[in-house]
């Protein structure tokens, strides 16, 4: 059929790179675009070289259009979504990804990006919501979890927020810093023996992390141990000689207790 004539031969054009003929490649691909409107690799294939010379607006007008007229497609959704998050326009990104959530395959990764959408909206309880949903399709999804802790921290539920924080599994990515935010909010709520537990069991669990030992010191030190924070460091030190928050809470504590040539 004539359509696809004219997308195999912009298809030649685009694979040769050497013949200086890509002015073909728009001519071809808008060509087979004319002849079947709704031919969507033809639509795809021009909307990328589109990207590829620095006419993104052409780009974007034409996936607009064609979701349009014969939308919703998932693949140009794909690409809609993600442009309109890159310009920070999350009511029309928003729109792209429900039709996504309905028809894509990646959903778990949709739901997530739908929630910290609703999360730049301060729409915490529909965030909130979406994260839950995901959770109870994938209990294992940390992420997610570490999402739901986020704003439940962001909307000052502090229970809610240490208790999410505490199921994100040590061999997580999200492990310390779940540890680090659970501690400090159980710190700002004057609970400082659960916080002091909280580090304690995450040692036990991952070993003296160099984020740990200055959360651990500070602890000790709001508890007025000097000198045990001090070792703790020391400590750290010796295991991290370089790390510059180690050095810098030393240096603190020495300061603190008057060692200031230390």
């Amino acid at each position: 059929q004539e359509h696809t004539i004219h997308y195999y031969l912009a298809r030649v054009h685009l694979e040769s790179d050497k013949t200086g003929l890509n002015k073909k490649v728009e001519y071809h691909l808008q060509k087979s675009i004319d002849k079947k409107p709704s031919f969507i690799e033809a639509l795809m294939t021009l909307g990328a070289y589109y990207a590829s010379v620095g006419k993104e607006e052409k780009g974007l007008k034409l996936y607009e259009d064609y979701q349009k007229k014969y939308g919703p497609s998932v693949k140009v959704a794909e690409v809609l979504a993600q442009t309109y998050l890159e310009v920070e326009d999350y009511d029309a990104a928003y729109e792209q990804l429900e039709i996504l959530e309905a028809q894509g395959e990646d959903q778990l990764n949709t739901k997530l990006k739908m929630a910290l959408i609703l999360v730049e909206k301060k729409m915490f309880d529909q965030s909130s919501a979406k994260l839950k949903e995901i959770l109870k399709e994938v209990p294992d999804s940390d992420r997610a979890r570490f999402y739901l802790a986020a704003i439940y921290e962001q909307t000052k539920q502090v229970d809610q927020a240490v208790a999410e924080y505490g199921r994100i599994p040590v061999e997580s990515s999200y492990f310390n810093d779940s540890v680090i935010h659970a501690t400090y909010l159980l710190k700002a709520d004057k609970r400082i023996e659960d916080a002091v537990s909280l580090v304690e069991k995450s040692i036990q669990k991952k070993g003296n992390e160099a984020s740990f030992s200055p959360l651990y010191a500070s602890l000790l030190n709001e508890q007025k141990k000097a000198p045990q924070a001090i070792k703790i460091m020391e400590d750290a030190k010796s295991k991290f000689p370089q790390n510059t928050q180690v050095l810098f809470y030393l240096g603190t504590l020495y300061d603190a207790v008057g060692n200031r040539e230390q």
